[in-house]
């Protein structure tokens, strides 16, 4: 039976949206002589389950093609190339994102910059509106329903992320995905939410993205970008641990006798006499 339910929440119409905000590049002047412009719908798709699966892919180009077209379209719930209904690739990342591992907040970031107008406000904020949209009208996703969300890992239930105005992207992104792989495995049930957002000329022509969602949504968001380097692994602000430098303390009194008393901390001294090798390990005051 067909899902009734739109819009829907799951990997295809998540795809199609940030397709919208994919970035352009310099080299796109190449795709229309045959190249590619390294931003096609193949290119997301293999950073997206980078994000997921700390790995990259490097599939059978034509297969591949096909798969990513059938899951971004919801006619496929994905596979050996979309293993995003492997248990063990989504158990990982449940893990992951869980236990606040900043691998792979990080990995999102470098999705996001490579990728995505990540740099425009407007771009990033439609983006969280549409997905935010979608959100509060899928019906079977209840109000107790948790979403990791944020920055520090903490999940967010859908009553209280629908007032919140404050997001960092990365993490909501992640957040989205992860109840996506968890609760979103049928991916054919978003078809029709992927034919409502879409339209074409002729049975044969490609889908045109003509949906208006996100552009009612009024509310002023304010969505920034994390800074994950600083971020350790249980995903909090961390600064570097200071190393102090060895002391070396000078008697100028005696500095022209070149008599010298010099502190080190934490020594190690090798004296070698003979065939033999003496190691001090310790060492309070040594004179010169």
């Amino acid at each position: 039976m067909a899902n009734t339910n739109t819009p829907y929440l799951c990997g295809g119409t998540f795809f199609v949206l940030l397709l919208q905000i994919k970035k352009l590049r310099s080299k796109a002047r190449d795709k229309f002589n045959g190249g590619s412009d390294g931003l096609n719908d193949t290119d997301l798709m293999k950073g997206l389950i980078y994000v997921v699966t700390g790995q990259s892919v490097n599939p059978y180009n034509d297969s591949f093609k096909k798969n990513t077209s059938e899951y971004k379209s919801c006619k496929y719930n994905g596979g050996t190339y979309i293993p995003f209904n492997d248990v063990s690739t989504v158990n990982s990342f449940d893990t992951a994102v869980k236990q606040k591992n900043s691998d792979t907040l990080k990995r999102m970031s470098e999705f996001a910059n490579e990728y995505l107008i990540v740099e425009n406000m407007v771009k990033r904020q439609w983006l969280v509106k549409a997905l935010l949209e979608v959100i509060e009208h899928d019906v079977e996703i209840k109000d107790e329903d948790l979403l990791y969300i944020n920055s520090d890992g903490d999940p967010v239930p859908k009553s209280e992320l629908l007032g919140i105005n404050n997001f960092e992207l990365e993490p909501f992104l992640i957040g989205v995905l992860h109840y996506i792989l968890l609760y979103r495995k049928a991916n054919t049930m978003g078809r029709k939410t992927f034919e409502s957002w879409h339209s074409k000329e002729s049975p044969h022509s490609e889908w045109t993205f003509v949906s208006t969602i996100g552009n009612a949504n009024q509310r002023q968001l304010t969505i920034s970008m994390m800074d994950v380097e600083k971020e350790d692994p249980t995903g909090y602000s961390k600064d570097k641990e200071e190393i102090p430098e060895p002391e070396i303390i000078i008697d100028e009194a005696e500095s022209s006798a070149k008599n010298v008393t010099q502190i080190i901390n934490n020594p190690t001294i090798v004296n070698q006499h003979g065939e033999k090798n003496i190691h001090i390990d310790h060492v309070d005051t040594l004179n010169l």
